[in-house]
């Protein structure tokens, strides 16, 4: 099923949604206007809503989120990195129609980044983001009450400052327990070169007002590298990565994937899970090369270490060092050793027939987006499926004779794929 078009320039961020037998998808279109699909299999009939907010064209940190409170009516904000707040919402509930801007609270909304929608455990809406800078911004968070968005009381969740001076928090997605706690692993930076990343923290929460390190020590917020709970103090230069990856295993502990450098200078591979004596860290892989984790803005894909899929349960965690081909590592209990499975890649879902990949683009690559259920939040079925160019930290790419359309980059078809 063919949505439209959408900006091809670079890879953002892009959700999809399924509702009460509706699909939902949110993208920059061919004009890189924000555009919000909605799709009704029953009548085969696709709508698109227009937000009146233009993406810029290059920067990877202007994703779109999207999320149905719960009486049904829909949420988006996105287009963001430190500049004003885009937020919309739609006037009636199960429809994306007449969808337009819509204000909130009104403060600390001149300078945003990385917002998210949340729900707490009592199941209403929240919505968290970043105020500031890199290496000098707090996270804050808003609650929807009756219709109407407030300050959650308390201030920041994750402060601006610690007593050494301004840092940045770079949260995981705060993972629910069965007993509906959230947990949260936390990179903090001092600046915004990534070579300052510093330190690795978890903490978890009921009401994220309250918090807990994983020792049982509680702490009030907001939480900075000095009150939350420390996992591994890797020093600034030493390649933390910015983004780790937190699940839960079957006890509902935490276990905490990141990437750094190795004894002997290598991007490697580390997963972290809480002992009686701490933290019991075990190195699972490096990698052949070493690529520098420093710079500003959004690194291309080739020269960073990433991880998906991580799994407790069966003990793997998909790992692409850069310059690699992804591999599927294996680790054991904590009490046991830990060992690398052989390579292996992730089956890629089915792409439609009529997406080739064009030439002349900066790396262009398939992007596959997992349809979320609205109420439980776990992926359902169908993909939405595009292509879209490799980042080139957030500035546009030049064209050469490696890639002469990277400056002038066409549109890419749009296809929703549900099972046959």
């Amino acid at each position: 099923m063919r949505i439209g078009e959408a900006w091809s320039g670079v890879r953002v961020r892009y959700p999809a949604l399924r509702r009460n037998g509706k699909y939902y998808f949110a993208y920059f279109d061919a004009a890189r206007q924000l555009a919000i699909a909605e799709y009704a299999p029953a009548q085969r009939k696709i709508c698109v809503n227009r937000i009146a907010s233009r993406f810029g064209g290059w920067d990877s940190h202007n994703g779109i989120f999207m999320a149905f409170d719960p009486q049904g009516y829909l949420h988006v904000a996105g287009n963001m990195h430190a500049s004003p707040l885009v937020y919309a919402r739609a006037p009636r509930p199960d429809s994306a129609q007449g969808i337009a801007l819509a204000p909130m609270i009104g403060r600390d909304e001149a300078r945003v980044t990385y917002p998210r929608f949340q729900k707490n455990a009592d199941g209403q809406l929240m919505f968290l983001y970043r105020s500031g800078g890199s290496g000098n911004g707090a996270w804050v968070a808003n609650r929807l009450q009756n219709g109407r968005w407030s300050r959650l009381s308390g201030g920041a969740l994750f402060a601006a400052r610690d007593r050494d001076g301004p840092v940045s928090a770079y949260p995981t997605n705060p993972v629910q327990d069965a007993n509906g706690r959230f947990h949260v692993a936390i990179v903090w930076r001092r600046t915004p070169d990534t070579a300052t990343n510093f330190r690795v923290s978890y903490v978890s929460t009921t009401d994220f007002q309250t918090w807990r390190q994983a020792s049982g020590k509680v702490v009030r917020g907001p939480i900075t590298p000095d009150n939350g709970g420390s996992v591994d103090d890797v020093g600034v230069d030493h390649g933390l990565g910015t983004s780790a990856s937190l699940s839960l295993d079957g006890r509902g502990q935490p276990v905490i994937a990141y990437t750094k450098y190795d004894e002997a200078g290598a991007n490697a591979v580390y997963v972290a899970r809480p002992s009686a004596r701490g933290w019991s860290i075990k190195r699972l892989a490096s990698g052949k090369t070493r690529v520098a984790v420093q710079g500003r803005g959004t690194r291309q894909r080739a020269d960073v270490t990433s991880i998906a899929n991580l799994d407790p349960g069966k003990g793997t965690v998909t790992v692409t060092f850069p310059k690699s081909k992804a591999q599927i590592l294996r680790f054991a209990p904590p009490s046991g050793p830990m060992r690398q499975a052989a390579d292996g890649v992730d089956r890629p879902t089915r792409i439609a027939a009529a997406l080739p990949l064009p030439r002349g683009l900066l790396r262009p690559t398939l992007r596959k987006v997992a349809v979320i259920d609205a109420a439980s939040g776990k992926p359902t079925t169908g993909v939405v499926q595009y292509f879209a160019q490799d980042s080139n930290r957030d500035r546009a790419p030049a064209c050469d004779a490696k890639a002469p359309m990277a400056c002038k980059p066409p549109a890419s078809p749009i296809y929703l794929v549900l099972p046959d």
